[in-house]
């Protein structure tokens, strides 16, 4: 019988051509990384230290982002308008949908109460991928309910930065890995200054793409490297598994005893490590990350994140856990009836044109 998770893992995507086959313990990997972002926004109230397991959680998104566009990119060699196509059709409908409810429900709350939820730089950052500067270069600028968007700005920085290097580099694997190399350590290295002049300003300098694009690049390099090193010789890629759930643990009691400047810069280290080691990884290990529960939530993790920000600062005097199960009821919704028809319709058009174009009919 198929549980919760395979089924939406099945019906996920509307056009299935080009797409490696689905490793199941990378949507728990993801639903690892949402349900730490979901602890650490919802339940520090209880538990103040929680608190760092949402910069953990956007981190294990990162790196993991960083190894499927390596894949994607450079060893499926996917074309670049597919790449762009499928992103825009996972990313776009849902943000717009989000955003848009979000506006709407700001006016209606300044119109009852006169109170102002959300103002017009917001909505127009979010809507350009642009909140995450708005927010870290604007003098204490910062969104109520829209804040947790500047890592999807992120990401969508780094998805353009890595098909440019694709397109400029005709997909070379060796040129690759060292530019992406040579990013995220610039990365690394721009932070460990802004840590050091302001050792307390976590969002002013991680909310920067120049900054946050370390995990993300340092992962794509990773893959790179011990892809071809593993050829070379498979103990490496032994190794590297046998260390990755040890590297994660290391990781995780990293980000709850350090500094935040080795917080964010050792912790993305240790994190594209154990991402990239998973698939060599002890069976038991896998096995934990491709459970159903985690994989759920890994499916659902994009309409989570997104949601789970306003519904945590609505506060009015609900409990926490209360407002967690609310987060996590409208982000099934959110993927049930938003985010993925309007993938599998995208992608199916697109599909559809790029069949008539092949066609002989199509010219």
């Amino acid at each position: 019988m198929q549980g919760p998770a395979q089924y939406l893992a099945d019906q996920d995507h509307g056009d299935t051509s080009q797409a490696a086959p689905r490793l199941l313990y990378l949507d728990g990997w993801r639903g690892l990384a949402i349900i730490s972002v979901l602890i650490g926004h919802f339940l520090s109230v209880y538990l103040p230290p929680l608190f760092v397991l949402g910069g953990y959680g956007v981190t294990l998104f990162f790196v993991l982002s960083g190894r499927l566009m390596a894949d994607i990119l450079f060893v499926q060699r996917q074309p670049l308008p597919l790449f762009l196509q499928r992103r825009a059709a996972r990313i776009l409908p849902t943000l717009i949908v989000f955003v848009n409810v979000m506006a709407v429900y700001s006016v209606i709350w300044f119109t009852w109460r006169g109170f102002v939820v959300m103002r017009p730089w917001e909505y127009l950052a979010a809507l350009t991928f642009t909140i995450n500067y708005a927010q870290a270069l604007g003098g204490g600028l910062e969104s109520r309910y829209l804040a947790h968007l500047w890592s999807l700005c992120v990401e969508e920085h780094c998805y353009i930065i890595l098909a440019m290097i694709a397109f400029f580099g005709s997909r070379n694997r060796a040129a690759a890995k060292w530019l992406l190399t040579a990013l995220a350590f610039a990365s690394l290295a721009r932070a460990i200054p802004l840590w050091l002049n302001n050792p307390d300003g976590v969002h002013a300098i991680y909310w920067r793409t120049e900054v946050s694009a370390a995990p993300l690049m340092l992962s794509a390099a990773l893959r790179l490297w011990i892809q071809e090193k593993s050829l070379d010789d498979p103990r490496v890629a032994r190794v590297l598994g046998a260390a990755s759930p040890w590297v994660l643990g290391c990781s995780l009691v990293l980000f709850f005893v350090s500094p935040n400047i080795l917080r964010y810069t050792l912790g993305p280290v240790l994190l594209a490590l154990a991402v990239n080691g998973v698939d060599t990884s002890p069976a038991g290990f896998k096995k934990c990350l491709a459970h159903p529960v985690l994989q759920s939530f890994g499916i659902l993790s994009y309409s989570l994140y997104l949601w789970q920000q306003p519904i945590m600062r609505y506060g009015w005097r609900i409990p926490s856990i209360v407002l967690l199960l609310a987060a996590v009821g409208m982000g099934a919704i959110s993927y049930l009836a938003i985010e993925r028809p309007a993938r599998r319709f995208l992608n199916r058009k697109a599909l559809e044109r790029r069949s008539q174009r092949t066609s002989p009919e199509g010219g």
